[in-house]
């Protein structure tokens, strides 16, 4: 299972439409009318039957529409905004032992004290086993209202110990950019985790940051992203494309053609740059990969991305709960679909984004499902952390000292293993990120 953020559904669609209903219509009723009036293909839903849920029903469409209860649609328009309610932290589950694997700065969390490695056991007082057991979440028993509490029992392996806090929940801003930083040859690293309404101006201020300390190059990292906010990721495109380049285009049944060109006031249109990619990397993130890659403006390091081509819009039910149907189609520069086939084909490669030089990171070097994730907000990023920690051997006890993790995962191109109790590490180079560098270095 991926890591899982408290307050964090990942989609990419249009958040802008309140249809108005009668009210004495169902929600089942609001949706096959919406269906009828905005759905991509010529498709219609039968009557629902009592034995199956909504998001049954919806299956007979497509993958990526679905219904959100009132509670997830409002996180899920909070999380496309920058905003989130909980406690600040990333978890990841291990049968059904939630652990946690970031925790954000200045949260609840940080302030109390809890770190990454921490294994939530109980939750107000109830057992975990019991809360897994039960039709609730674990999620839904973190998650609360503002300045609401809640009181978490945890287990740290690596101390041997048990703690408990009681947090206040709290309304959190967060950031797409997850790291930003120069390496010593002028190459400057962008990784985003999706695209929210901020994204288009967090990116604009962190590359003029680095220019400003001397940036030659870019690697913009979209590995495991997700996707987000369509309009971010065009205005993104834009901002490397001269003037009526093609960056996407989407249509549908019900919708007309829609056209997105470069309007040749972007900042960034002769950086050099390449583009990082995975089989997570999806949606709005292929639409800024193919942008640029079909009008020769990157190349692209990585693997082959996860093939989502369908264009998403939010409707608000009068019940306050959401349905993100498709509403069209996107289109590369070059008139390709990269939407997979569904129900999916084995063996099927017609989808996605490919990479100009494929470079496959193995478990040992890219961080999987199965790795502890340290925090990316921490002194390697700041620029003064070759002053904290002068060696990587140094840093790297830092990091052992605060969590039970085995693996420590950095962009600038390290991997950090080694049991806690040691001091003894074995450095592994990031592939990837070392081969786009070198692309880079060896073009310019």
């Amino acid at each position: 299972m991926a890591p899982i953020l408290l307050g964090l559904l990942i989609f990419a669609f249009l958040y802008n439409q309140y249809p108005q209903f009668n009210e004495k219509e169902s929600v089942q009723q609001e949706i096959r009318k919406l269906v009828q009036l905005h759905y991509v293909d010529d498709k219609s839903l039968p009557s629902k039957s009592d034995s199956i849920t909504i998001n049954e029903w919806l299956d007979q469409l497509d993958p990526h529409t679905y219904y959100l209860e009132p509670k997830n649609a409002q996180r899920n328009k909070n999380q496309l905004d920058g905003i989130r309610v909980g406690i600040g932290v990333q978890l990841q589950f291990k049968g059904d032992t939630p652990i946690i694997i970031y925790v954000v700065p200045n949260s609840p969390a940080a302030k109390a004290g809890v770190l990454p490695g921490d294994r939530i056991i109980e939750v107000n007082e109830i057992p975990i086993k019991q809360i897994a057991a039960s039709d609730t979440s674990v999620i839904e028993r973190v998650l609360g209202l503002e300045n609401s509490s809640v009181t978490i029992r945890f287990y740290n392996a690596h101390f041997d110990r048990t703690h408990s806090k009681t947090l206040t929940r709290s309304n959190m801003s967060f950031s797409s950019t997850s790291q930003i930083f120069l390496t010593s040859q002028k190459v400057g690293y962008a990784q985003f985790n999706l695209f929210t309404n901020n994204s288009h101006e967090e990116l604009i201020d962190s590359l003029k940051s680095l220019k400003s300390q001397g940036m030659k190059y870019l690697i913009l990292d979209l590995r495991g992203n997700g996707g987000g906010v369509l309009s971010e990721a065009v205005s993104i495109a834009n901002e490397f494309l001269p003037r009526n380049k093609l960056i996407t285009y989407t249509k549908g049944l019900r919708r007309d053609k829609e056209t997105f060109k470069a309007n040749g006031e972007g900042q960034f249109i002769k950086l050099p740059m390449i583009i990082l990619n995975d089989q997570q990397s999806a949606s709005a993130s292929e639409i800024l990969s193919a942008a640029l890659q079909d009008n020769d403006r990157v190349k692209i390091v990585g693997e082959h991305t996860f093939g989502k081509g369908l264009v998403q819009e939010t409707y608000v039910l009068s019940n306050q709960g959401s349905l993100n149907m498709t509403i069209s189609r996107y289109y590369t520069p070059k008139n390709k679909s990269i939407q997979r086939a569904y129900p999916y084909i084995e063996g099927d490669s017609n989808y996605g984004v490919r990479p100009d030089f494929s470079v496959i990171a193995t478990k040992n070097i890219y961080p999987t499902t199965e790795h502890f994730i340290w925090a990316t907000d921490i002194a390697l990023y700041q620029q003064n952390w070759k002053e904290k920690y002068p060696t990587s051997a140094q840093f790297a006890n830092s990091v052992v000292n605060h969590s039970d993790s085995f693996l420590f995962y950095t962009a600038l191109g390290a991997v950090i293993y080694g049991p806690s109790e040691l001091p003894n590490f074995v450095l592994r180079k990031d592939a990837v990120f070392i081969a786009a560098r070198q692309l880079l270095l060896n073009k310019n």
